[in-house]
């Protein structure tokens, strides 16, 4: 069983220093993170932040996270107040506005005030469509 106690630090260094050489060499301005919606109990503990922080410390003060945060078992987003995503992709991408419930997927989001929400109407990401 992993340990999630705490980071693999030689992991996480890793991690940060090949995202900041993608950064710099081809000018990234943002990072995609991918099952944002994970809690980990705080931010010391989850990468996306740690990374965001790192190369906005080293290199672009701009960087943003762009956070995929799905909550398929309509889970409170109690994770995503700890979190410092710029803009959130949330599961809305498989809701039709005209869906009954479309208006309580949008207020799960609403717990956070600086959090931006974007829907898509195609994802390559559909293992749930």
């Amino acid at each position: 069983t992993p340990d999630i106690s705490r980071p693999n630090e030689s992991a996480w260094n890793f991690i940060q220093n090949k995202t900041l050489e993608f950064q710099k060499m081809y000018g990234f301005d943002f990072l995609r993170s991918d099952m944002g919606s994970l809690n980990y109990g705080d931010s010391q503990r989850d990468i996306h932040a740690n990374v965001k922080e790192y190369i906005q410390n080293k290199s672009s003060k701009h960087f943003g996270t762009f956070g995929e945060c799905i909550f398929r078992d309509r889970t409170p987003a109690e994770s995503l107040k700890r979190k410092n995503y710029d803009i959130v992709l949330g599961n809305l991408q498989y809701k039709s506005p005209y869906e009954c419930d479309f208006v309580d997927y949008v207020k799960e989001y609403n717990c956070n005030p600086n959090l931006k929400i974007t829907n898509a109407i195609m994802t390559i990401d559909s293992d749930s469509a």
